[in-house]
């Protein structure tokens, strides 16, 4: 496909859908983070709207416009200037390739290539696009306990979970000026060292291989240009990755037919009440899972051991229903099961 092509086709793609792909939060028609200066404002006002839906433009012209730092531009501005922290025409060759890449992807054009074969010359399958492992194990690698970072202490006391617990069970770790950040660890064009986004959590795939990191913010405040509380590595493939215990990952690397542990598995969402969970005494031999939204799959499932108790924690709200019927809906079959909602982390022994 030329070039020219794939520009037009991504100019008429809905720009929500882009911002969606890319990991971006979508508040109803408004898109949650500026690209250009990383700011992002309660959806009253709004920060960044779809020219077609607010009447910006025409309906031809359906890209973004911020109302903080008055950015404006197109589809491949927005998707350069989130994966690579500069327009198009600004980028360098190999970003250029970068967004070119993405953007077949999204378009479906991979097939229009030649697949790739195997010595047998049966066509390989295509692996998703994960965050770089290397730079995933440097970072790791270079962050530091949480107990190392007062600032990131003290967040953790403010809800209830302990530090030392935490650092000890190495369910997540802290970023500091020394941490070789990732190359997706910003929000356009600010760091997540720069963001406050300081508290970092590790995703797993259904085997349970580190496939990305989750940046957590560590600030208390709450303004309209606070950015998200959490954020996903930019640029790289976020959905079937969960967060899990030492507990968790056991069950996931092995058969869950002589799996010896985890006779109660526990789906939480989001990372509050999963690191609560995952340091409550109580439930040291729980196997502890977080999930956002499309995080849990079928392939999740089939870890869960024979006969196992299932408790999924999810949100008493509309968002929390559709995380716990999702996963309902990736057990069938599964009548060995004894699912039951868990109404919240801290009822553990009513539970029980």
């Amino acid at each position: 496909m030329r070039g020219a092509e794939y520009i037009c086709k991504m100019r008429d793609a809905s720009i929500l859908d882009v911002a969606t792909q890319l990991d971006v939060p979508i508040r109803k028609t408004t898109i949650a983070t500026c690209p250009a200066c990383g700011v992002s404002r309660p959806e009253r006002g709004g920060k960044l709207t779809p020219n077609g839906a607010s009447g910006v433009g025409t309906r031809e012209d359906r890209g973004w416009s911020c109302f903080a730092c008055h950015a404006t531009g197109d589809q491949l501005d927005y998707i350069s200037l989130t994966l690579c922290g500069r327009r198009l025409r600004d980028c360098s060759a190999s970003q250029v390739a970068e967004v070119r890449q993405w953007c077949h992807r999204y378009l479906g054009l991979a097939g229009e290539r030649e697949p790739r074969s195997t010595a047998r010359g049966v066509p390989s399958e295509a692996e998703p696009r994960y965050a770089d492992p290397q730079q995933l194990r440097a970072m790791w690698r270079t962050t530091a306990p949480v107990t190392a970072v007062p600032e990131v202490s003290r967040y953790l006391e403010s809800r209830g979970i302990d530090p030392v617990v935490v650092a000890a069970r190495q369910l997540a770790r802290a970023i500091t000026p020394s941490t070789a950040l990732c190359t997706g660890a910003r929000l356009g064009r600010r760091t997540w060292l720069d963001t406050g986004h300081l508290l970092v959590l590790p995703l797993v795939d259904a085997r349970g291989r580190c496939r990305s990191l989750l940046g957590r913010s560590v600030s208390t405040a709450s303004n309209e240009n606070a950015p998200p509380k959490s954020l996903g590595l930019s640029g790289s493939k976020r959905a079937g990755l969960v967060l899990c215990d030492a507990v968790g990952r056991y069950l996931l690397e092995h058969d869950p037919v002589t799996s010896c542990v985890g006779e109660i598995v526990c789906i939480l969402e989001g990372e509050i009440d999963y690191l609560t969970a995952s340091c409550d005494a109580r439930t040291d031999e729980f196997a502890h899972f977080g999930v956002g939204a499309g995080a849990w799959t079928e392939q999740h499932a089939e870890r869960i051991p024979l006969h196992a108790h299932l408790w999924i924690a999810t949100d008493q709200d509309p968002t929390g229903d559709r995380y716990a019927a999702e996963i309902i809906n990736t057990l069938p079959g599964r009548s060995d099961l004894i699912v039951r909602r868990w109404s919240a982390p801290s009822n553990v022994e009513a539970a029980q």
